[in-house]
């Protein structure tokens, strides 16, 4: 591109502030790609093999798949021919990117340990517009940011605008650290103002394999595509009181096995049926925020089948509850009638081991598939 035509578009996109204070300051949302079809390309054959370019290019398609709505694509990551603005891969020995699209070319650096799918689509949504999750200038109400704890600051430094969108803080987002993040000492760098069910520590733990549905809604409507529609779990919950009851009893002895109080498990089953519904759960990792926020019912999990894995049994559908030894973290939901549910769920006040004979009782022959 010649230093002319350079010059003129960059001070046309000057124009939209938001790239301009990019240059000097950090925002929460850097300048967006002008076009949806989004090249890309390697620096050379050394730096990423075969195999590894392979991850890069899924990840791209992860992406892009999570992003289309009933087959209609938001974003495209194409192959580079001779596009004059592009992602390039490089690798300069550490993750990182620039916060959103530069005419010409926009490196994305990824060394040897960042070649995993999370991190790459952690560094592409850098690129795509978005600073850090634990960026944002409402952090403080949610997080506490131990900066002590760390050497790079730079890292945690708040952002001067939020989205332009109204999205709640998303904890698990693909771009939020992890409590270790950059730690020194062992000791964490930032925790959850807002009490977790499995935490004491409110330390912030999830696997960065993709975007949380929070990410893509702001992808989505940051770049003018079609959005995730947001459900209403609430039509239909009571519909079924007594199956309500059923679950909340059942949650509570299981929670109380497990030395979790009864203010966490009061606050974690508001939490479930006032923003999940009869038919979803609240994640058991994620912070039980005070927040009603509509957009916080995409965090939501559909409940579990027969034959997958849980851990309370508030997790599995209504046809099944969720079986697992004391002296193991997971179990599987496991299909049973209606009588025998009613039969564990009879007294929040069983010893654990009469709760133990009920099981064992309910289980008859799928006693070695879970003990085995």
């Amino acid at each position: 591109m010649k230093f002319l035509e350079y010059l003129t578009i960059s001070i046309l996109l000057c124009l939209n502030l938001s790239f301009c204070s990019n240059i000097n300051k950090r925002s929460a949302v850097g300048p967006l790609w002008p076009n949806k079809k989004i090249p890309y390309t390697f620096s050379n054959i050394i730096e990423f093999n075969l195999n590894e370019r392979e991850l890069i290019k899924n990840a791209l398609k992860q992406l892009e798949t999570s992003l289309a709505i009933n087959g209609e694509t938001c974003l495209e990551f194409i192959e580079r021919h001779n596009e004059p603005d592009y992602i390039l891969f490089t690798d300069n020995g550490e993750c990182s990117s620039g916060i959103g699209y530069f005419p010409g070319k926009n490196r994305i650096s990824l060394a040897d340990d960042c070649i995993k799918t999370g991190t790459v689509i952690h560094e592409v949504m850098h690129r795509l517009g978005f600073d850090h999750e634990h960026s944002r200038q409402d952090r403080d109400n949610n997080i506490h940011v131990l900066i002590n704890n760390t050497s790079n600051k730079e890292n945690f430094e708040m952002t001067l605008n939020n989205y332009e969108i109204d999205v709640p803080y998303d904890f698990h987002s693909v771009i939020h650290y992890n409590s270790d993040a950059l730690q020194n000492a062992n000791k964490p760098t930032l925790i959850s103002k807002v009490p977790i069910l499995l935490s004491d520590s409110n330390e912030i733990y999830h696997k960065r394999e993709g975007m949380t549905p929070l990410d893509i809604y702001k992808i989505q409507r940051l770049y003018k595509c079609k959005a995730l529609e947001i459900p209403d779990f609430i039509t239909g919950i009571s519909q079924d009181d007594e199956r309500v009851e059923r679950e909340k009893k059942r949650f509570k002895t299981e929670a109380n096995f497990n030395s979790i109080s009864n203010e966490m498990i009061e606050k974690y089953l508001n939490q479930t049926f006032s923003l999940c519904g009869g038919n979803y759960f609240w994640p058991l990792n994620y912070p039980l925020v005070e927040s009603n926020h509509r957009l916080y019912k995409l965090i939501c999990m559909k409940k579990k089948s027969p034959g997958e894995k849980c851990r309370f049994s508030i997790e599995c559908n209504s046809e099944s509850v969720c079986i697992r030894p004391f002296f193991k973290k997971v179990g599987y939901c496991i299909k049973i009638d209606n009588e025998k549910i009613n039969n564990l769920s009879q007294n929040v006040n069983d010893s654990m081991f009469e709760y133990g004979k009920k099981v064992l009782n309910v289980l008859g022959n799928l006693k070695k598939k879970i003990f085995g």
